[in-house]
């Protein structure tokens, strides 16, 4: 039983993954925007930083995410660590 368990692989589709970094990021920059108008009450300032940051984050987070889709640690499947044996 436990062997055919092995056998099923679950990864995030690239679409999941891409929409997952969108939505972190847009809670990212209203952040990043948010704190760089705190500290300059410079609007265009601010979104200027806010945007390059979420770029440059975006592309990031997307190869993180991609990577660790690799990485079988810590997977579970219906409730059952793969990784353990009965």
């Amino acid at each position: 039983m436990w062997d055919s368990y092995a056998e099923i692989e679950m990864k995030d589709s690239r679409y999941r993954s891409m929409i997952k970094t969108l939505s972190y990021r847009l809670i990212a920059i209203t952040i990043t925007a948010t704190i760089t108008y705190t500290l300059t009450r410079n609007g265009p300032l601010s979104a200027s930083i806010g945007g390059l940051d979420s770029l440059a984050k975006l592309l990031f987070y997307y190869i993180h995410e991609r990577t660790w889709e690799n990485v079988k640690w810590g997977r579970i499947f219906d409730g059952v660590d793969l990784k353990q044996k009965p």
